[in-house]
């Protein structure tokens, strides 16, 4: 089933054009890897695969909806459900314990306080951290902040998970976990997008995408 289309995508940002043309289909249990370095606009790539941010021009679609031809409450509630965003920087409220961070979602989406509850807890296993269940994100590590943000991207089982540079933080025993997870979610049919900045990481794609860095607008000189 196809997830996700980008087609034609442009996205220009501060008179810097971070792609253009970008092409790009996600179907389920595929996973994409997008690499490049710092700058390029891989962050970038996954807000707007994401329905986090309208490109500059160019086609969305997800499972065959024209996403920026519909409402915001419409777009929200594709987000909520069906798309896993993991950030750079795992992006956990520092106010919430690490179960509840997980639960949070859950709890939009209308889950009962049971359900709710194991299914978070379910996911931090997954991860191999249900003993952060109850530490707050200033109690962990970076490579702890991001399995948990993990956690609470999967919770939901949601249809498409993007991870941005998730094992830039990771040790190479969590990093082979993760790989491992990868491979698992292909076999549950969720699609991936993960980003790198390592052109070589031997992350378990089924597709790859080098991006190139951003180009500068010309500036016409007027004598």
């Amino acid at each position: 089933m196809t997830l996700l289309e980008l087609s034609n995508v442009t996205v220009v940002k501060g008179g810097v054009t971070l792609f253009t043309g970008f092409n790009l289909t996600v179907t389920s249990g595929s996973i994409t890897c997008v690499r490049g370095r710092n700058g390029v606009g891989k962050t970038t790539l996954l807000r707007v695969a994401g329905l986090i941010e309208k490109p500059s021009s160019g086609v969305v679609k997800f499972t065959g909806l024209d996403v920026w031809g519909l409402d915001e409450g419409r777009r929200s509630r594709i987000r909520l459900e069906h798309i896993g965003y993991v950030p750079q920087f795992a992006g956990l409220i520092e106010e919430l314990n690490g179960i509840e961070n997980v639960e949070l979602p859950l709890a939009l989406l209308g889950y009962k306080a049971k359900a709710m509850r194991e299914a978070a807890l379910e996911a931090l296993r997954l991860l191999g951290v249900e003993h952060l269940a109850y530490k707050r994100p200033y109690e962990m590590s970076g490579g702890e902040r991001m399995k948990v943000a993990i956690a609470r991207a999967l919770a939901k089982k949601p249809k498409l998970l993007l991870l941005d540079e998730p094992t830039a933080s990771l040790d190479p025993e969590s990093t082979a976990k993760l790989y491992r997870i990868l491979e698992e979610l292909k076999l549950q049919n969720i699609g991936v997008i993960v980003t790198t900045t390592d052109i070589t990481e031997p992350l378990p794609c089924t597709e790859n995408h080098i991006l190139q860095p951003p180009t500068p607008h010309p500036t016409t000189l007027h004598s």
